[in-house]
């Protein structure tokens, strides 16, 4: 057995890794890295220095893993300690970090291994977007919303900007639904008339991208005083914090005309609704998942869905081979229900092969350790930050024979059954799982089925032989807009309409 090291600071690295570990801090002090391009940095420090090494990424040290025995203990650390309800002390708070909270957003904490995301909203949010009410009042409106998004899609005057406009419209509104159960306006006839919606959304694009700069550091003049980028960055996150308290007002408003009153508001059960009526949230808990699923949701999901259909324009057989397993469950006269989606397996395995190839995180979830840990014949005290770089383990050979192909069919029978599921960690773990995932999936399943039904999608030829550029904005995107072809699908009858539904409910 190996020996176990210390690595809590230089004096402690064995002597023939101390070359090493000031190696790891040139890309850091000497700001040779930006947002865009910091997974691909992890991702070659992780090739040259082995599966645990130590990096500073912005103003903190980090442990960064890749073993998937490491990733399982890590894991396993991050969930003992929501179990025990262990919280580490505070920790004493040098000027660096008092100024940084100028303009840190306490919501989105989850992003950067923070404990405001408890394991106990997390549980309230899975109950309530798994239960009857939520799912049988959102689902038929959240079919409304894909068919509009459809419906732009015809419009489009070959704008790959626009393309790349209106997926974050749908993602948006989606989400928005999903949380508030009313519509945010980002895909009406009069969107490109409507100032104040192009600002919201604008607005929502403008905070994911702010935070993506202050969590990795790349940005620092605003710890010292009230630049342009903080100004911008606060300016910002009022005006959707303002627009979602408005939707909580309205809310709350609907919950009193349920006890009498007769209040104009949402119609249906709305996620925010449901957690309003679980006593154990606090009001500012709520607001706070709901500003946390709203803004990093929707720029996840918009990105996701690009690379998804980029994957599926550039292998067209899969794509082929997924319309004709759609085809054979989509009837003309057949409504598929979320049971059916989910059981549709190899529309669930494009959906993964596209999240595990292209990534959406620059590495993984980040997390504090509330115990002392072994990674790699390493000790790792309590207290030290830990980032599972599942970038890198969603591609290791061990587990994905030839991992830079795009081949759903890993997923399916007894290959799908091998592959550990800390290989697969697309939405963080514990306390730095982004609350997306809890509905994620169907977003993409709606967006693609309708979109299938509807046409081919393709790529000019060029796409199909060179390596697609990507940065991380925080999350995954093609680094231009992509120019995708939609060719009209030879139909012999009417394009079907496809009705999401519940099992046993009638459609409206």
């Amino acid at each position: 057995m190996g020996r176990v090291y210390k690595l809590t600071g230089f004096v402690h690295v064995p002597l023939d890794l101390i070359d090493r570990a000031v190696d790891l801090c040139k890309p850091c002090y000497q700001g040779s890295y930006k947002v865009e391009n910091l997974g691909d940095m992890l991702s070659k420090l992780q090739t040259v220095y082995g599966p645990v090494f130590r990096v500073q990424i912005g103003a903190e040290w980090v442990v960064l893993v890749d073993d998937m025995d490491d990733i399982e203990r890590v894991v396993r650390s991050a969930e003992l300690e929501e179990e025990r309800g262990v919280r580490l002390l505070p920790k004493s708070k040098g000027p660096l970090d008092r100024l940084q909270r100028r303009v840190d957003d306490p919501s989105l904490s989850w992003l950067n291994g923070g404990h405001t995301f408890s394991k106990k909203m997390r549980e309230a949010i899975c109950f309530h977007v798994n239960s009857f009410d939520v799912k049988t009042e959102g689902l038929r409106e959240q079919e409304r919303i894909a068919e509009d998004f459809i419906c732009n899609l015809q419009r489009l005057q070959d704008s790959p900007t626009e393309l790349q406009n209106l997926c974050a419209r749908y993602a948006y509104e989606s989400v928005g639904h999903t949380c508030f159960s009313q519509r945010l306006g980002l895909l009406g006839e009069n969107y490109n008339s409507d100032r104040e919606r192009q600002n919201l959304l604008q607005c929502y694009q403008t905070v994911v991208r702010c935070l993506g700069e202050t969590m990795t550091g790349t940005r620092v003049l605003h710890l010292l005083f009230e630049d342009p980028f903080a100004k911008r960055f606060r300016e910002a996150k009022r005006t959707v914090q303002d627009w979602e308290r408005e939707l909580v007002r309205e809310a709350t408003m609907t919950k009193i005309g349920e006890n009498g009153a007769s209040l104009e508001g949402p119609s249906q059960k709305s996620l925010l609704v449901a957690l309003m009526d679980d006593k154990t949230l606090s009001d500012q808990e709520i607001q706070d998942a709901m500003h946390s699923i709203v803004t990093a949701g929707g720029d996840i999901i918009s990105n996701a869905l690009q690379m998804m259909l980029y994957s599926l324009a550039t292998n067209r057989d899969k794509q082929e081979k997924l319309v004709t397993e759609l085809e054979r469950t989509l009837t003309p006269d057949f409504e598929i229900d979320i049971i059916n989606l989910n059981c549709s397996d190899y529309l669930n395995a494009v959906v993964r092969e596209s999240l595990r190839l292209h990534f959406p995180l620059s590495a993984g979830g980040r997390v504090e350790l509330a115990n002392n840990v072994v990674l790699n014949n390493y000790f790792v005290p309590a207290g030290t930050h830990i980032v599972v770089n599942s970038r890198t383990a969603a591609k290791n050979p061990l587990w994905f024979n030839h991992p830079n192909s795009f081949e759903p069919e890993r997923w399916l029978g007894e290959e799908g059954d091998k592959i550990p599921s800390q290989a697969f960690l697309p939405f963080g773990f514990a306390n730095s799982l982004c609350p997306t995932s809890f509905f994620s999936m169907q977003k993409f399943q709606l967006a693609l089925v309708k979109i299938l039904d509807r046409y081919k999608v393709d790529l000019p030829s060029e796409y199909h032989t060179e390596q697609l550029e990507t940065v991380y904005t925080p999350f995954l995107a093609p680094k231009d807009p992509l120019p995708f072809i939609f060719t009209p699908r030879d139909r012999s009858k009417q394009p079907r309409h496809i009705t999401f539904g519940f099992p046993g409910i009638p459609p409206k």
